[in-house]
């Protein structure tokens, strides 16, 4: 009996050798499967999208006029001086992309994510920008003239000397940034938010800023905490 019982003692020994073994080379191995898919993360380039030829060729030549750019994602890329007229960028992701000096002009942007870019100088005109984000962007001289901004969230960016005539802002956040000397006028900014924003010297020369049958809040700019040194053409009659 007592050698029974020793046979079996040793048996479940082995077992549980053996199992505390496989655990350990099976934890092993997924520690190098996980530290190898984040080494390939951080060394892949960080550009997809849905039509990679366009792509390559605006990489490759910074010329994309009409392209099909829906989805692309980008990061850190130089696309200074790039012409992407009538391009169409739908629900692109541009973060801390380099836009200086680029061609805009009637580009599809809906949805697109450019937050932390550089749009210095960028011909923006009569381009869709419906729902886009620019946070902690630079559009400063950037051209955004006939352009629909409806609904976009463009906090903590500076939008210095830009020109948003005839502009479409409906629902727009301009919270926190800064604005001073843009051109606003002819502009539609029905419960569009300034909150401490920075507007000295803008022009709201025959800017909309409550719908025409309705002057009051919460439907009219809401520009209560704004700076407004210096500002021109708003109302006198109008109520931050």
């Amino acid at each position: 009996m007592l050698s029974i019982l020793v046979f079996l003692y040793h048996l479940y020994d082995l077992v549980a050798s053996f199992s505390i073994y496989h655990y350990h080379k099976s934890m092993k191995l997924i520690f190098t499967f996980s530290s190898l898919t984040l080494l390939f993360s951080l060394i892949s380039p960080p550009v997809l999208a849905e039509n990679p030829a366009q792509l390559q060729q605006l990489l490759k030549t910074k010329k994309c006029i009409g392209c099909d750019l829906r989805q692309v994602k980008l990061s850190n890329v130089d696309l200074s001086n790039a012409d992407l007229e009538n391009a169409n960028l739908t629900g692109a992701v541009l973060d801390r992309v380099n836009l200086k000096n680029a061609n805009l002009t009637k580009a599809n942007l809906s949805g697109m994510m450019a937050n932390y870019a550089n749009f210095i100088k960028a011909n923006l005109k009569e381009s869709e920008l419906v729902n886009v984000s620019f946070s902690y962007s630079n559009l400063s001289q950037a051209d955004l003239s006939n352009s629909d901004l409806n609904r976009m969230r463009a906090n903590y960016s500076k939008f210095v000397r830009a020109n948003l005539s005839k502009a479409d802002f409906n629902g727009t956040s301009f919270d926190r940034s800064d604005l001073s000397y843009a051109n606003l006028t002819f502009g539609k900014l029905e419960q569009a938010t300034f909150t401490n924003t920075k507007m000295r010297g803008v022009d709201l020369t025959n800017a909309e800023l409550c719908p025409s049958s309705i002057q009051v809040a919460p439907y009219c700019a809401n520009l209560s905490s704004a700076d407004l040194t210096d500002i021109k053409g708003l109302e006198s009659g109008f109520v931050p």
